[in-house]
């Protein structure tokens, strides 16, 4: 069996899993936001990552957001892509939720819940 059948083998087996994680926690995530434990708003949850309240985050596949975070305040400096000052916002949202033992789940774009790019569920 070539490695794309196997690929493919793989993913029919894997998916109903993985589109029912996904499901609850987009459904889990609507919850919270009604009770205003949850946010998409990206400097919220940027603040929210330095202060260690972010649980999960939703982000969306291949989203760039560019611009830079202030690791002791939490504040979203936006930039554009092509200056070499900023990252992707969304890269370092994940790499810090993950430092502080946080749960990261890429969606594909039809699957989120926002349209921000993220979708952060908090501990708290």
């Amino acid at each position: 069996m070539d490695i794309e059948k196997k690929r493919k083998n793989a993913w029919e087996i894997i998916e109903p899993f993985y589109l029912e994680k996904t499901s609850k926690l987009v459904d889990r995530y609507n919850i919270q936001k009604s009770k205003f434990t949850a946010s998409d708003d990206l400097s919220e949850v940027s603040r929210a990552v330095i202060e260690n309240k972010v649980d999960t985050v939703l982000l969306e596949a291949d989203k760039m957001v560019a611009g830079k975070i202030n690791k002791q305040t939490g504040e979203l400096k936006r930039g554009n892509e092509s200056g070499s000052e900023f990252d992707n916002v969304l890269d370092e949202i994940a790499k810090m939720v993950l430092e502080n033992n946080g749960q990261v789940v890429i969606l594909p774009k039809e699957r989120m819940p926002s349209t921000t790019g993220l979708a952060a569920i908090y501990r708290y």
